[in-house]
């Protein structure tokens, strides 16, 4: 597969200017008001709007965390959050949601005696539906284990039937949604002596549960697998352990059966010989990373791979070096992937790291040239539906120090990175914004970074277009003529 190193320079976002305005011979030129809108659409420059996502209360210091975890196409923001009472108290991690102007409690499934639980949000999709897990509790506060929650917006909590019961402590969480409101997880299942056999995968929809199995098991049935992601066709990706090698395998989950992925060793037998699926899209393209060994069979790091249950496993490559390592991070519905990759020298010492983007043919490696002192890393981590990527560039010293952080957009077609923090109107009131989680249909940017006390809390960028001033001065000269003409 061939590779191009691409070096993009940073660059403020440029204004395009509007169509020059053409003489004509008419003494009474008229401009419609319809292309007036569309010339005003045309050269309109996108800027946007800070929001802190809050935290749910504060210690007595007046600090608290929160994170963003995903972000739906109606603006919707699940997250977790420290959470305390009005006295300060720290009540644990909750799960919440953002809708644009405050930061919900979406709570817990009870508490201990001291009034502490937690729950954790792991995915949203565009309808508003969050899934995760909770502690548990029954009312006298015995803690009876992690169960499997789902959250319609603001409504209560939902406690998800779990697959098995044993003498141990319920196990379950959900980890992944589609848009159809079928989710999937894994859970801890008993044989029939009552001891544990590992974690099965399990799917979830309108409130049922079913056990999917193992995608595989040792001679004991034991096994132990993770669901990552499932697309609107209810295909499942995940990974799960590999009893002969020690190592794990990705694994897909379709129409009723499970495929093991390979991994990108040939012989397969390398005791930590590893691979794992974390994003499909509805086309059945899955991305995830594969270990990688040269020719003498040493292990020099995880790749990133492509995989289809037709073509099978894709090395995307990685930049070169003694460890040439590479990671994919987002998939969309085309096909193509965002990502990063670490350089290092000869020593093992990190050189720095550079975005990746696969097209859906090529491997193409991206970053800011001329910037800091050779350690730096720029890192993609989102791909929306038109293949503009985003992420974020760290400017490190030669100790390791990130000196400061720049969300960038990239657009392959173009070639250039664009700072998304020069576009920010007014400023942030946080020390820095450090990753990008999330863009949604609208534009609407989500992340998380670092507050003013050094704090992390999640972010969201609202997106604002506001015309240039040329195209303001068109639109004016042009209502004159209108009402010029009218009066005529």
């Amino acid at each position: 597969m061939a590779l191009r190193v691409v070096h993009a320079h940073l660059a403020r976002p440029a204004y395009t200017k509007g169509s020059p305005m053409l003489r004509t011979r008419s003494p009474r030129p008229i401009i419609s008001l319809a292309a007036l809108l569309v010339l005003g659409s045309q050269a309109s420059a996108l800027t946007y709007q800070f929001q802190a996502l809050g935290t749910l209360g504060q210690d007595i210091a007046g600090s608290a965390n929160s994170s963003v975890v995903g972000l739906s196409n109606s603006g919707l923001v699940a997250a977790n959050s420290d959470a305390y009472n009005t006295a300060h108290q720290y009540l644990g991690q909750h799960a919440a949601i953002f809708d644009g102007t405050t930061l919900y409690d979406l709570g817990t499934l009870g508490s201990s005696t001291e009034n502490t639980s937690a729950s954790f949000a792991a995915a949203i999709n565009n309808s508003g539906l969050i899934v995760g897990n909770s502690n548990q509790y029954n009312p006298a506060h015995v803690a009876l284990g992690q169960t499997a929650t789902t959250w319609q917006g603001l409504a209560p909590i939902t406690a998800v039937p779990n697959v098995s019961s044993g003498p141990g402590a319920v196990s379950m969480a959900l980890t992944t949604v589609n848009d159809n409101g079928v989710a999937a997880g894994n859970a801890l299942v008993y044989n029939g002596s009552g001891s544990p056999l590992g974690y099965h995968i399990v799917r979830v929809q309108n409130n049922i549960t079913t056990d999917l199995g193992a995608p595989s098991q040792d001679a004991g049935h034991h096994t132990n697998a993770q669901a990552n992601g499932i697309n609107n066709n209810g295909a499942i990706v995940g990974v799960t352990s590999n009893y002969s090698t020690g190592g794990t395998n990705g694994f897909v989950y379709h129409n009723g059966s499970y495929s093991l992925v390979p991994t990108l060793n040939a012989s397969g037998t390398a005791s930590n010989d590893s691979s794992t699926l974390t994003a499909i899209n509805d086309a059945g393209q899955a991305i995830g990373s594969s270990e990688k060994f040269d020719s003498a069979g040493n292990d020099i790091g995880p790749h990133a791979i492509f995989y289809t249950l037709a073509g099978g496993i894709v090395d995307l490559g990685a930049l070169p070096g003694m460890q040439d390592q590479s990671a994919a991070v987002s998939l969309n519905a085309s096909g193509q992937v965002a990502g990063y990759s670490t350089q290092f020298d000869s020593t093992g010492g990190v050189v720095g790291s550079a975005g990746l983007y696969f097209d859906g043919t090529a491997t193409h490696f991206f970053d800011f040239s001329n910037q800091g002192d050779g350690h730096d890393h720029t890192a993609a981590s989102f791909i929306d539906a038109a293949g503009n990527v985003y992420g974020q560039f760290n400017n490190v010293d030669a100790l390791g120090n990130t000196l400061s952080t720049t969300l960038f957009e990239w657009n392959p077609t173009r070639d250039q990175l664009t700072d998304l923090n020069a576009l920010i109107q007014g400023g942030t009131s946080f020390q820095s914004l450090d990753s990008i989680v999330a863009v949604n249909a609208s534009g609407e940017i989500a992340g998380n970074g670092t507050d003013g006390q050094g704090n992390p809390q999640g972010f969201v960028l609202n997106p604002i277009s506001i015309p240039e001033p040329a195209t303001l001065s068109l639109l004016a000269i042009g209502t004159l003529a209108l009402i010029a003409k009218r009066k005529r």
